[in-house]
């Protein structure tokens, strides 16, 4: 009998965690110190497979644990950092402890953190999601705990007050940036397979087509079209490989530039649809709520 797979969003770690471990919850984000020397209790949230509602990243200083990652089985090193992305499928699989400092993010956290990678970011999900566990050296290892470290430290200032905030927004950017140049460099060394296939080789070209088109095209018919590709191959091949739909992709992208313009920018509502060459404001604020749960308006107040 298959069981339903659980959801792991913030809300639930924060109510399932311990109050022994070393936490920290804000609107956003969710900081785990030492996580896997406690009890099991916290390894218990994961020993079924779980789909992440969050963007995670695991930083093991020490030990090594089995897991399960998009059905795929690695091993969690010590000196390693395990980076997932919404939607995976994860689990572990070993009773194993590891001495872990963990971050869970929600996508909305760091779209307002206007995290600007540009292009590259198509290259670098393309890796993570072939290669989720980085292999740190010394150097990088203490230069992301450090940066943890720096971000806890000023998360548990009980001053909260908007330079506090501000400070741990660019730390956790910071970390965001050192992650990302981590990845480049393996990708500039070639200290990782490159993957051949047509499959990954189409993704690649999807999604560099929608870093460009999505505000002209958001039909997945047209992204296939230009792929030569029928739909219902498109549609199947883009789902085996990341593990998401490509409206969802799709949706995206648009969501972020969306969300980009309304909180930092002075371009109106009306002006922002326009922009996004939607037919029309009700168009577009219609579109913006069904995704977002609010309306563009609400959502630049908030």
């Amino acid at each position: 009998m298959n069981k339903r797979i659980q959801r792991v969003t913030i809300d639930e770690l924060q109510r399932r965690l311990p109050e022994s471990i070393n936490t920290i919850c804000r609107d956003g984000y969710f900081i785990a110190s030492h996580c896997g020397v406690i009890d099991k209790q916290v390894m218990e949230i994961f020993m079924s497979s779980v789909r992440m509602s969050t963007i995670f990243f695991v930083l093991c200083k020490d030990g090594d644990i089995d897991i399960t990652y998009n059905q795929k089985p690695y091993v969690v090193k010590k000196s390693s950092l395990v980076i997932g992305i919404p939607d995976i499928v994860v689990q572990i699989n070993s009773s194993s402890m590891i001495d872990a400092n963990a971050m869970f993010c929600t996508k909305e956290f760091l779209d307002e953190l206007n995290v600007n990678i540009d292009n590259s970011l198509i290259h670098i999900l393309l890796y993570i999601l072939n290669n989720p566990i980085l292999e740190l050296t010394p150097e990088e290892l203490s230069d992301l705990h450090r940066t943890f470290s720096e971000i806890e430290a000023f998360a548990h200032d009980t001053e909260d007050n908007i330079f506090t905030k501000e400070i741990i927004s660019s730390g956790i950017r910071a970390l965001i940036y050192k992650i990302c140049r981590i990845v480049s460099l393996r990708m500039q060394r070639n200290e990782y397979i490159k993957v051949h296939t047509r499959k990954y080789e189409y993704f690649r070209k999807f999604l560099t087509l929608l870093a460009t088109e999505y505000k002209q095209h958001r039909t997945v018919n047209w992204y296939a079209e230009q792929l030569h590709l029928s739909t219902k191959y498109f549609t199947s091949m883009i789902h085996e490989v990341s593990g998401r739909t490509t409206i969802d992709w799709i949706n995206d992208r648009v969501i972020f530039e969306a969300k980009n313009l309304l909180l930092y920018s002075d371009l109106s509502i009306t002006e922002i649809a326009y922009h996004l060459n939607f037919p029309s404001t009700s168009f577009f604020s219609k579109y913006f709520k069904n995704i977002v749960g609010t309306n563009p308006s609400e959502f630049r107040k908030v």
